[in-house]
């Protein structure tokens, strides 16, 4: 039984072994490329960038140079009515500044934009309300060239008004030298030239007016009448601003005046005589009302040299035109 089982492991052995014997070992596949690449590893790099030229830079516009230029406002009257139109006008100091548009401050709570036409003045007219004194103030100007800025400092003019005569004031009659006192206040000088202020006061019950230019005529001692040559002051005096004449309405103890310019340096052929000669002294100046022939006379020392004065026109007021 033992060598039967010997046997049969024999048997067993030997057909396991003839298994074995006849079973052929097959190679194993290998992959060649896996091997390698087991054996190697290639690292990709990434291909360098291409190197790029950097864009041209355009050319720079270069900025250009700021400029400032100054600018003055004037005014077409002063002093004037009230009521009256005034013309303000803006102007460039130099000939390069072309002016597009400008704010104004009338000075009076009015203000006003103003277009121009890229000329050197800018214009606008303006109707003041009330009498006073006014200083009208440019705010801002804009330059026709972006590149220029305006000064504005500098531009601003003082505005007097005279009160206007009112309405009914004009049925009234011409003054008459009843009713007016005349006086000589006030006398002021600068450089040879001389202003006397001549007052009239309303001393009646009624009302009357004046309008215009006095006429005058000096007076000497004694009364005599002096050479006397008058020029009205339509564009001014030395002395004293011009004004256009208004009608004045003098109600009772309402006051007016006027002024009389004059010199007292001898001139022209009249320097080589004596001093007495060529400015005589007078004691009074006799006025005669405009529109009238009616006269009254005011007691105020003067030297007019040849006699020559400059008159304006009565404006309202004890103060009147102020000297200049």
């Amino acid at each position: 039984m033992l060598t039967r089982t010997r046997r049969g492991v024999c048997l067993v052995v030997v057909v396991l072994a003839g298994a074995c014997a006849n079973v052929t070992p097959t190679p194993l596949a290998v992959d060649t490329q896996a091997t390698s690449a087991s054996r190697s590893i290639e690292i990709s790099t990434p291909p360098s960038p291409r190197p790029t030229r950097p864009s041209p830079t355009p050319p720079s516009t270069p900025t250009p140079a700021v400029t400032t230029d100054p600018v003055v406002l004037e005014v077409s009257q002063t002093p004037a009515f009230a009521g009256d139109r005034l013309t303000l006008t803006i102007s460039s100091v130099t000939t390069r500044l072309r002016l597009e548009s400008a704010t104004i401050d009338f000075g009076d709570g009015i203000s006003a934009v103003v277009t121009g036409r890229c000329d050197r003045r800018i214009s606008v007219e303006h109707a003041y309300r009330t009498a006073g004194d006014y200083t009208a103030t440019t705010r801002q100007v804009t330059a026709c060239d972006p590149a220029t800025e305006v000064d504005v400092s500098g531009a601003s003019a003082a505005v007097h008004l005279f009160p206007a005569a009112p309405a009914a004031s004009a049925g009234w009659p011409v003054c008459s030298t009843f009713q007016l006192a005349l006086a000589g206040p006030w006398s002021g000088a600068g450089l040879g030239n001389i202003a006397t202020r001549i007052t009239l006061r309303n001393v009646s019950r009624e009302g009357c007016t004046l309008e215009g230019y006095p006429d005058v005529a000096l007076v000497g001692p004694g009364g005599k009448l002096l050479p006397t040559h008058v020029t009205r002051a339509t564009t001014g005096a030395y002395t004293f601003p011009a004004v256009v004449p208004h009608r004045v309405a003098l109600g009772p103890n309402d006051v007016a005046s006027f002024m009389i310019g004059w010199t007292d340096n001898p001139f022209g052929p009249a320097a080589d005589e004596p001093y007495a000669v060529a400015c005589p002294a007078s004691v009074a100046v006799r006025v005669t009302f405009p529109g009238t022939h009616q006269f009254g006379t005011a007691g105020v020392p003067m030297g007019a040299c040849g006699g020559l004065v400059d008159v304006s026109p009565i404006v309202p007021g004890a103060d009147g035109l102020r000297f200049s």
